[in-house]
């Protein structure tokens, strides 16, 4: 069968969905502006798509997937005086050449086509056997490589992994397919170049996640509590409105996070997002599976959520840039929990130290069942239960331990879920407290249960900020009380307190993106804690409560009331009372 009768039967076989349509958009600019000297100039015709693709003298002058290393764009886009500018009178506009870019990254089809579900034995393999595996080339070991079975082909060559499944145009099979190889020649060596549209189905093939076989349709069971729910997408779907995904679910009650809560109408593979729902009950979500998953990350706390399987944090999750912050995996259920890894369907919170990118991943060289050694880790089980615990209605928070400075980010907590959510914390977002402080309860509930464990030889006082009634925490009980919105956490009188009021340097110093700010409070009073610029103006407030006497600290991290990433630069913070206050330095280094 030759080419253009090859091309003839894609165009009647496959589900075309036209984007950018080359008969229609493209080739009427080289029509208008180009083939006047390219009949034939430099051995290039540009009056068909056939005869574009083939090239010139110079070699193919597309490189599919790639349009910054195309000879066509770089000669669209050079200045007039510059030697080789095309065409060399009057430059086409910018919305043509953007027209032009766009297709070449696109793939340079004829046509828009549907390739999905792509199997390798069907549809790639025969490729690669008519073309590329012959015994002098990857069916023999040119360059470490062999391609005769999918387990080769995964296993690579010389110069490392050929396919990254999920990103098509980053892989090297693909780049080296085309007309601007990473390194050596083009391939096929000696050969025709593959057309452009058994490229398209490589890429697909890889970006769907490179299978070894094609993927079917399944069913995901997503169990959702009643009231607010941490959720998300775990499958390939032609509808991801809320109302298709989880019919169930609320009305207008889906939220992701963006600096703040902000309301969303679909969900997006990869975000977590909240979601509320009148009852308990479970929903079926149908679609197809991904197996490799890229999740942009900002600086500090991440709504995100998994894949198709149970994935283990430790393994089956590539952090290249080693930006997550350790032990800041949180699930919801009725109120934050640690997680050691991400379940489909459910959404979770990550914090980050700065912005980047982790991979999710199923390739079983990158990926591990869940294991108890996983969840341990996540934070330092020995230390956990050495130290006194307050539980509220079983969500946990530390206190009365030391703890290393830059240990402390660790214990952090996510930013408060939706109102009519349970959530317990210390007042500094903190699930670990050094002297105990104040404790934010936030509760749709009549009552609270409180279970306390004490660890350590300091009896400890419980206050209802609310009635004002006072409970003697001792050795291991259990109580009930009425739901409260604060309640403060204090050892017994007779322990020793700070002798002096007292802000402490800031650590690290210079810091970047967060720092911990401690300070002693003498006796009870209103705390302000504030960040200034050099120029006096405020860029922060990070406490502004009444506090019994303690040590205390505060975490900032590098943004100001707005949510928003301050510059580097000289930043003081100040401690004040009614009658006193304390400056001190610090440094932010982005």
């Amino acid at each position: 069968m030759n080419q253009k009768a090859l091309i003839l039967l894609l165009i009647i076989s496959t589900n075309v969905s036209l984007c950018i349509d080359y008969q229609t958009q493209i080739q009427p600019i080289f029509s208008q502006y180009c083939t006047g000297c390219h009949p034939n100039a430099g051995g290039l015709n540009l009056s068909s798509y056939d005869e574009v693709i083939e090239g010139g003298n110079s070699g193919m002058v597309i490189a599919v997937y790639n349009h910054t290393a195309s000879i066509l764009y770089d000669r669209i886009t050079r200045e007039e005086s510059d030697a080789g500018d095309m065409p060399p009178a009057g430059s086409l506009n910018q919305s043509q050449i953007n027209l032009i870019s766009q297709w070449i990254s696109e793939g340079a089809l004829p046509y828009e086509v549907d390739y999905s579900n792509m199997d390798y034995d069907t549809d790639i393999n025969p490729i690669f056997e008519q073309s590329c595996s012959n015994m002098y080339c990857h069916g023999g070991d040119a360059g470490g490589l062999n391609i005769l079975t999918y387990d080769a082909l995964m296993e690579g060559g010389n110069h490392g992994d050929v396919v990254i499944p999920g990103d098509g145009p980053g892989s090297n099979l693909i780049r080296k397919l085309s007309a601007a190889p990473p390194f050596g020649n083009q391939m096929p060596n000696n050969m025709p170049p593959l057309h452009p549209l058994n490229i398209a189905k490589i890429n697909t093939w890889i970006n769907e996640g490179a299978h070894p076989s094609g993927s079917s349709e399944m069913d995901i069971v997503v169990v959702h509590n009643a009231n607010w729910n941490m959720v998300g997408l775990p499958l390939t779907v032609e509808d991801p409105s809320q109302n298709n995904i989880f019919p169930e679910s609320i009305e207008n009650t889906l939220y992701t996070f963006d600096g703040g809560y902000v309301q969303a109408q679909e969900l997006v593979n990869g975000n977590g997002y909240w979601l509320r729902f009148e009852d308990e009950g479970t929903t079926i979500v149908s679609g197809l599976p991904f197996d490799y998953l890229t999740i942009n990350l900002d600086e500090g706390w991440n709504m995100i959520s998994g894949i198709f399987i149970q994935i283990s944090f430790d393994y089956g999750v590539n952090d290249p840039d080693n930006i997550i912050v350790e032990g800041t995996l949180y699930g919801f259920n009725n109120g934050y929990v640690s997680s050691a890894g991400l379940d489909p369907g459910m959404g979770y919170w990550i914090r980050a130290n700065s912005a980047g990118h982790i991979i999710l991943s199923t390739e079983e060289r990158d990926r591990k069942l869940f294991s108890e050694s996983a969840n341990m880790k996540l934070n330092n089980t020995n230390l956990l239960e050495s130290v006194n615990k307050i539980s509220i209605n079983g969500l946990s928070l530390f206190f009365g331990g030391d703890l290393a400075t830059d240990e402390l980010i660790k214990y952090s907590l996510p930013p408060k879920p939706p109102l009519g959510a349970f959530d317990v914390r210390f007042s500094d977002d903190m699930r670990w407290s050094e002297n105990g402080g104040i404790i934010d309860v936030q509760s749709s509930l009549d009552l609270i249960e409180v279970e306390i464990r004490i660890k350590d030889d300091s009896n400890w006082n419980l206050k209802n900020s609310h009635s004002g009634d006072e409970f003697n925490l001792m050795n291991n009980h259990y109580f009930t009380l009425p739901s409260v919105n604060e309640l403060k956490l204090t050892k017994d009188k007779g322990v020793s307190f700070p002798e002096h009021f007292s802000l402490n340097q800031n650590f690290p110093n210079p810091f970047n993106p967060s720092t911990i700010i401690t300070f002693d409070v003498l006796k009870d009073e209103h705390i302000y804690l504030s960040i200034f610029s050099v120029q006096g103006q405020l860029i922060n407030n990070l406490v502004d409560e009444i506090y019994i006497a303690g040590q205390y600290s505060a975490i900032w991290d590098g943004r100001d009331t707005n949510s928003s990433p301050v510059p580097s630069g000289i930043y003081f913070y100040k401690l004040e009372t009614v009658d006193k206050s304390i400056s001190k330095k610090m440094i932010l280094l982005r």
